[in-house]
């Protein structure tokens, strides 16, 4: 009796795996199809990459001639993006023992005749792509300042408004 029972359940077993290998040969004979939606949204952004230090080292008062150095503010934005650049503060550095004035102004240009703007007024500019942009910031310490022995610093805020 055992016998049969183990072996009806090998002839079982045994039917069912040839039915399955039997229909796994079954051709499909419809399709339904359906649409799938992908969807995303772009926002209009600006991100500040880094904003390099104008460090303008030593500067000799008795020198005629002025001080220039250059530092950037590097910042990214989405394609097609209408932004501004500007630096808020007052161009004048504090000595930190005596608090006198060491005077400087940034520029856009090389030749230091476009003053950086310092308020967010004016035109904008569009982005063509999203690449990285390098707006360079052009300081000058103007020559023969009455300072004193000191050291001299300034914090400003860079900022790109989109």
């Amino acid at each position: 009796m055992i016998f049969t029972i183990n072996k009806r359940i090998i002839i079982l077993v045994a039917l069912t795996a040839i039915g399955i290998l039997d229909m796994s040969s079954i051709s499909m004979a419809a399709t339904k199809t359906n649409n799938l939606n992908v969807t995303a949204s772009v926002a209009t952004n600006c991100n500040i990459i880094s904003v390099t230090d104008v460090a303008f080292g030593a500067y000799d008062p008795t020198n005629a001639t002025d001080l220039d150095v250059n530092g950037d503010l590097t910042f990214r934005c989405t394609k097609n993006t209408a932004f501004k650049t500007y630096i808020v503060g007052t161009r004048a550095m504090v000595g930190a023992v005596n608090l006198d004035n060491l005077n400087f102004e940034l520029y856009t240009d090389a030749g230091r005749t476009t003053v950086y703007p310092s308020t967010n007024a004016g035109g904008s500019t569009v982005t063509p792509n999203n690449s990285p942009i390098i707006s360079t910031i052009y300081g000058r310490i103007p020559a023969l300042q009455d300072a004193s022995i000191d050291t001299y610093s300034k914090v400003l805020t860079a900022a790109v408004e989109y």
